[in-house]
């Protein structure tokens, strides 16, 4: 009977690793064959010639690339804002569980509503979070700001709140993932928290931590929901600074995907598809780049 059960238990798990591996790439297969003929200078740079945009000669008219730039700053941005917040802040809830039981009964209401705090933020839908965006430049309008409009540093503010989550309980769980003699050894070599966290802890809990911050830059980069309500707008040009609006690929794919007027249009949403997917796979390589360098130079 057991054995029967294991041998059902290996076929199911079998089962859902292919179904895993299977919708995926159905996905990149479905977008390859849709938009891979229309992945050209022209997607990119519309009617200016490439030379003209590069030397900043002439802007882009009908094409994608002030939405490519326009997501890598989008992404830059977000991240600085998410990232040392993040780790900072599962530090914090990761050691505090550690401290002696005087210290502890300080800290401890200041833990646990941090903690309650982080579980209600990953449980608030990103179009919740465009709806604060919006309503807190309202809000400015109405009081302290007359002049306050949606700009990149508001999408970029919402999406780290967004994120913010992923990257404190990563951070959080790798820390607490580690054995307790290493823990235990920043203390007896003489060093305060402070140099324990720096110079041990994280960097054999970097691959947890760097794990979810890939994971962070992935959601940033997709994002469609935030960015509608808090800046993005459709053929808006390149953005001059993070306090105007801007061009994202994830709402110029869901405007081209939405109105498109003939076959040609809703090509082009396929294709600003391929290229958000590849900025995502190019961003989770230099992340998984990093790691390994952070990695070899700690050890």
């Amino acid at each position: 009977m057991t054995s029967m059960i294991e041998k059902l238990f290996t076929f199911f798990s079998i089962i859902c690793g292919a179904i895993i591996i299977f919708l995926p790439s159905s996905a990149i297969i479905f977008l390859l064959y849709h938009g891979w003929h229309v992945i050209n200078p022209v997607l990119l740079f519309g009617e200016t010639p490439w030379r003209d945009v590069i030397f900043l000669k002439a802007p882009i008219y009908n094409g994608i690339g002030n939405a490519v730039v326009g997501t890598f700053f989008l992404i830059i941005n977000a991240s600085l804002l998410a990232i040392p917040i993040g780790i900072i802040s599962g530090i914090f809830l990761s050691q505090s569980s550690h401290l002696s039981p005087h210290k502890l009964n300080k800290l401890n209401m200041i833990r646990k509503i941090l903690s309650i705090y982080v579980d209600i933020l990953s449980s608030i839908p990103s179009i919740i979070m465009g709806l604060f965006g919006l309503m807190l430049i309202l809000t400015l309008r109405k009081t302290f700001v007359p002049n306050a409009n949606t700009c990149m540093f508001l999408s970029s503010f919402c999406l780290a709140l967004l994120v913010l989550p992923y990257i404190i309980r990563s951070t959080e769980g790798a820390l607490n993932s580690l054995p307790e003699k290493f823990k235990l050894l920043g203390p007896a070599l003489g060093m305060n928290k402070l140099e324990s966290a720096r110079y041990i802890l994280l960097p054999l809990a970097s691959r947890g931590i760097l794990s979810g911050i890939i994971l962070s830059i992935g959601r940033i980069a997709e994002d469609t929901a935030v960015i509608m309500l808090t800046g993005a707008i459709a053929n808006t040009g390149l953005s001059g600074g993070i306090f105007d609006n801007f061009e994202a690929l994830p709402f110029s794919i869901f405007y081209l995907a939405t109105n498109y007027s003939n076959q040609n249009e809703l090509d082009n949403a396929f294709g600003a598809a391929i290229i958000l997917l590849g900025i995502t796979t190019l961003t989770f390589v230099l992340a998984r780049a990093i790691q390994k360098r952070l990695e070899i130079r700690w050890k």
